[in-house]
C-alpha cells in the first residue's frame, strides 16, 4: 500500500487522489484470487478500499 496509498477502483479512479477512500486491501482484478493463475502477477493487483473491495467480491461471487 506504500506505493498506492489510494483506492484504485472504477469509482474512485475518477476522483483526485485526495477525495479517494484509502486504500487497505488489494485485489485480483481478474477475480479469481491468490490461487488463480495470475495470483502473484502485479500487473493483476490494485488498491482498493475495504469497502469497495466487499462490493467488487459481492458482485463477482453472487452477482448482487
Amino acid at each position: 500500500m506504500q506505493t498506492h496509498p489510494y483506492c484504485e477502483c472504477d469509482e474512485c479512479s475518477t476522483k483526485p487522489q485526495l477525495q479517494r477512500d484509502l486504500a487497505t486491501e488489494v485485489d485480483h482484478i481478474d477475480g479469481l484470487g491468490p490461487l488463480g493463475p495470475r495470483g502473484f502477477d502485479p500487473t493483476n493487483w490494485q488498491a482498493m478500499s475495504k469497502r469497495h473491495h466487499s462490493r467488487k467480491t459481492a458482485r463477482e461471487t453472487w452477482g448482487t
